[in-house]
């Protein structure tokens, strides 16, 4: 064009300095001007006919709602003020339409404008299909917010987390609700292990959630001209329904095959137990087999009424197309005539034992009030000599005797009411070392806070008058009074005395 221009500048023989030339040139500059104009307002024009809410055609503009624990988000974003979204998208898209008017120099040279691109944007027309455009596209940025926040609510099921309220659910047989883990100690919600139902009902939850979410429309297009793709949102979003509901399977499925797998192994281990041969002075087989008695006594009644809760349990698995594997089927099957065997054995066991038994316990019994007379000398022996006293000498090593003697009777007691649980046979607590131990603790306590308050004492003895923090002792003396009221009631007591 520029080209054209200085050949018709020597065809017509004219001057570029005069008013002709230039009035020509300015006809040409309008031309130019006219035409980018009607380019652009095309431009405007395609985009507005597309953006019309009655338009039937293809949608002009897509994004995709996908899920970003914990937000839902869009591509490009719909969100004000991203920096990189769908508005900006737009602008950048409308600056480009006008920068193609930018791409030819200015014909008229005497015009401060080096291209066209001011004259466009100055233009009240093309400014106009530029507001209303973005108009258009701040609507639909709204409506399209407005339709991820409508899926909010399933927002619990990516935000939660499954574990703890799993462990909820185990332990209280709900999940609690905000009041209830915000009230006290004392009004704490009562422990109740969920029931199948609850377990069925937890379950079904979950699947008409799922259901629910399938049967939500994936593809919407807003305004006529704005596609949102949410295929990839939906997806996630069922995967995670699944990952909840498949979670109170799994430990339904668990459930059923540790159950059984537990009492086969037992079975099988108090089977061969029980078969034992034992003889009179025998103790350590003797023993065995008393321990097996008592596991068929514990569990005697669990497992009896186990098996039709389990077959429940595979029977609600089976609703929901869980199945389980085929050697969990033949141990249901089997399981109960095992176990009814098992008992019988230990029946027929214990009266092979009960002379052998008989014998034991009176031993044991023996034992017993031997310790018994030995723990109420030992709580005397410890009440007379241990460092009860203000002026005791060396209470911490006193202590430490205590502690080892105190130690060596507690192995002695557990050992003895091992035997007397194994042998049926009733002990009594054992108060005297019990509350021993007990003091040993709260006299430990004491002597250091003792110690601590004698070093500090020992310490201010030896400052100078002029180096004394006042302040300094009597916080120091406040916490020591502080602590003294927090010790054992009994401990305060002795200090009373004292």
């Amino acid at each position: 064009m520029h080209i054209l221009m200085k050949s018709n500048l020597e065809l017509f023989r004219a001057e570029s300095s005069t008013e002709e030339w230039k009035a020509y040139v300015k006809y040409i500059d309008d031309m130019v001007i006219d035409g980018f104009f009607n380019s652009i307002k095309n431009c405007f024009k395609f985009f507005l006919d597309n953006t019309n809410q009655r338009t039937g055609g293809a949608p002009l503009f897509e994004t995709q709602l996908s899920l970003k624990v914990p937000d839902m988000v869009f591509s490009p974003s719909l969100d004000s003020g991203a920096g990189d979204g769908f508005f900006e998208l737009v602008e950048s898209l409308i600056n480009d339409v006008f920068r193609i008017s930018s791409l030819v120099p200015r014909l008229a040279q005497h015009i401060p404008f080096p291209h066209y691109q001011a004259d466009m944007e100055g233009m009240a027309d093309l400014a106009d299909m530029r507001k209303l455009l973005m108009k258009r596209v701040q609507g639909v940025m709204v409506t399209c917010c407005e339709y991820r926040s409508s899926l909010h609510h399933y927002s619990f099921l990516y935000e939660d987390d499954r574990k703890k309220l799993m462990r909820q659910f185990l332990q209280y047989g709900h999940f609690l609700t905000t009041e209830e883990m915000e009230v006290d100690e004392d009004d704490e919600v009562p422990e109740t292990p969920p029931a199948l139902d609850d377990f069925r009902d937890t379950i079904e939850k979950y699947e008409k959630i799922y259901e629910e979410v399938q049967g939500l429309k994936a593809v919407h297009v807003f305004n006529g001209w704005m596609k949102v793709d949410g295929r990839i949102m939906k997806s996630a979003l069922l995967n995670i329904i699944k990952k909840w509901s498949f979670m109170f399977k799994q430990h339904l499925i668990d459930n059923v095959t540790n159950s059984l797998s537990d009492l086969e192994q037992c079975i099988c281990v108090t089977k061969a137990g029980l078969g034992q041969q034992v003889k009179e002075g025998d103790y350590d087989g003797l023993v065995d087999i008393m321990g097996h008695l008592l596991a068929v006594k514990e569990r005697q009644k669990t497992t009896d009424a186990m098996f039709e809760p389990l077959q429940e349990t595979i029977t609600l698995l089976k609703v929901y197309e869980q199945e389980l594997p085929d050697v969990v089927y033949k141990q249901l099957e089997e399981l109960p005539d095992k176990w009814n065997n098992v008992r019988k054995q230990a029946v027929l066991a214990k009266q092979q034992v009960a002379p052998l038994q008989a014998i034991e316990v009176s031993i044991l019994r023996s034992k017993v009030a031997s310790f018994d007379v030995e723990q109420h000398t030992f709580r005397e022996d410890f009440r007379q000599n241990g460092p009860f006293r203000f002026d005791s000498e060396s209470p911490f090593e006193m202590l430490e005797a205590f502690d080892q003697q105190i130690q060596e009777r507690e192995a002695m007691m557990a050992s003895l009411v091992k035997s007397a649980n194994l042998f049926e046979v009733h002990v009594s607590e054992f108060k005297q070392l019990r509350q021993c131990r007990l003091e040993v603790g709260m006299l430990k306590k004491l002597w250091d806070m003792i110690t601590t308050v004698e070093f500090s004492i020992a310490g201010w003895t030896t400052t100078l008058w002029r180096e004394i923090q006042v302040e300094d002792m009597e916080q120091e003396c406040k916490r020591f009074a502080k602590e003294t009221r927090g010790l054992d009631k009994e401990v305060r007591g002795e200090i009373g005395q004292d």
